[in-house]
């Protein structure tokens, strides 16, 4: 079992365990897309360092404060026109559009997911959103993260 199905995430541990774990990403993030540019340019671009600490910092902090009450507006609308299941189709299409965003930035896909979950959970519909997309995650989006993984590793590495 995994923190979220213990409901340890609710606990200070697990919120600190669950932060942890996003800074560290992000920093490993931030680390990769260094050496990938060193590699590109052939040594240390400082103004290119900077560039994407800039461009993850302003991505984050527009996502983290200025989309959730917009989201929640959108959101809003939406139950108000009648659509209340769209929210759910909303908030999946606004996801994809965070996350190709991040990755059109070239910055990673998750620095645009990552923060607008974090800005759907201060919405009032973030428990109806969590509880359809848990469906999804588990029954889609986890298996096809682990495909993918396991595409990215060659077995011949490990028969070796």
């Amino acid at each position: 079992m995994v923190p979220m199905e213990l409901d340890a995430l609710k606990t200070v541990e697990g919120n600190t365990i669950l932060t942890a774990a996003i800074v560290d990403y992000i920093l490993g993030i931030v680390i990769l897309s260094i050496v990938i540019s060193m590699l590109v340019h052939g040594g240390i671009n400082p103004i290119g360092i900077e560039l994407i600490f800039a461009k993850v910092i302003i991505f984050i902090l527009v996502t983290v404060y200025l989309i959730p009450p917009a989201i929640d507006r959108l959101l809003r609308k939406v139950v108000h026109l009648g659509f209340a299941d769209s929210t759910i189709t909303l908030s999946m299409a606004a996801l994809f559009a965070f996350a190709y965003l991040a990755e059109h930035m070239n910055l990673a896909s998750i620095l645009g997911a990552y923060p607008f979950g974090l800005s759907l959970s201060e919405t009032k519909f973030r428990k109806p959103i969590f509880e359809h997309t848990r469906i999804l995650d588990h029954s889609m989006f986890i298996p096809l993260f682990f495909v993918d993984v396991g595409m990215s590793i060659r077995l011949g590495a490990f028969l070796r």
